[in-house]
């Protein structure tokens, strides 16, 4: 069922009616942008990462009884009687969220009703991709804890659906705190760029599209005369992606609440929930291998302009398109896998596992 993402209202259309490009780096951090996303779970989604604390201050140099209640205070921004939440702890705090998912555990033991998945899946989800992003940005000569900021924001609107709409909701929800130029990666990751524009579109790997929009014979997204379109559509259409805008895509389309896979396998993975929109699949996974073309040229594992563009044209067939899809991400793998210590899983090492990022 298509999806018409609109703003609920018309001042966070003004926020975006003529933003260019997002200027992500700042003070902001990425312990800063965890703090954030657990900001207001209760206790029970974060219990696993409170236990880690309080383990933590209990083995220290100069140890710290801390009660489990004082522990998810400080999740909350609060200080304690004998912890602040400073700068300091929330660098802990993360690295802590980190040896979570390092251990195959979520932050929160709460499990989605009837399900054998947690209501903190999503978080894992979004340290992956921060992690991901990190090493792709610091491979790059950019900043890694922009990248990894951007990458655990991206999906903070999941608090409140895992629809579509979770990218509407994490815009509202980061501009009305205040992070004006982070909620735009919202907006962005679920909406790949074009490489030859630098613009979005209103296509992702298996959402619909929206009615009217099409595919045309030269493989460019179009749509029918006096369409009907929704906010994130004209906001896409006008705004600029910029390099770290382009790591989030990427970094998204690899990281899973369980690990991070080849780009190949994990479009595979979302496949498995979500049933690709014929409309948009092919030039979807054009430019997915436009946008791994474009790192890898980027970082001198390829030639600059050594392949040129590739188009989802209606002489090109399903079978070609995924051939070559396939080899890139083969090649980008392999590229991956020497600038990180966290290695892409390989497929064979991929449980079929409930997910829903």
């Amino acid at each position: 069922m298509t999806q018409y993402l609109n703003f609920s209202s018309n001042y966070y259309k003004n926020i975006t009616k003529h933003k260019v490009t997002a200027k992500y780096e700042n003070n902001n951090t990425a312990s800063d942008a965890f703090l954030m996303c657990i900001k207001s779970l209760p206790y029970e989604e974060l219990d696993n990462l409170c236990s880690k604390i309080e383990y933590y201050y209990r083995y220290k140099e100069n140890p710290i009884s801390i009660s489990l209640e004082d522990c998810y205070k400080l999740t909350q921004g609060f200080d304690t009687k004998d912890i602040k939440c400073d700068k300091d702890f929330k660098e802990i705090l993360l690295r802590l969220a980190y040896d979570c998912i390092n251990q195959d555990i979520t932050v929160g033991s709460k499990l989605r009703e009837n399900s054998s998945n947690s209501t903190t899946a999503w978080i894992s989800h979004c340290l992956y991709q921060g992690e991901a992003a990190a090493n792709i940005a610091k491979s790059l000569g950019l900043n890694p804890d922009t990248a990894r900021k951007l990458g655990i924001l991206h999906d903070i609107g999941r608090k409140y659906t895992h629809t579509l709409m979770h990218t509407v909701a994490g815009f509202e929800i980061l501009s009305d705190e205040g992070w004006t130029d982070e909620a735009f990666i919202c907006l962005t990751h679920s909406f790949i760029g074009n490489k030859q524009t630098n613009k979005g579109g209103r296509c992702c790997g298996c959402d619909p599209a929206l009615p009217n929009f099409y595919i045309d014979e030269d493989g460019n997204p179009k749509f029918e005369e006096n369409a009907t379109k929704d906010d994130v559509t004209e906001f896409l259409e006008n705004y600029n992606y910029n390099i770290y805008d382009s790591i989030i895509n990427m970094s998204d389309l690899m990281a899973t609440s369980y690990g991070i896979l080849s780009p190949y396998d994990r479009v595979s993975d979302i496949a498995t929930r979500s049933t690709p929109d014929p409309k948009n699949r092919n030039y979807f996974k054009a430019e997915f291998s436009n946008l791994m073309f474009y790192f890898l040229e980027q970082t001198g594992e390829i030639e600059p302009n050594s392949i040129g563009t590739l188009k989802a044209t209606y002489n090109i067939s399903d079978e070609q398109l995924d051939k070559i899809f396939y080899d890139v991400s083969s090649l980008f793998t392999y590229y991956f896998n020497n600038i990180s210590s966290t290695k892409i899983k390989e497929s064979q090492q991929i449980k079929p596992k409930e997910n829903s990022n």
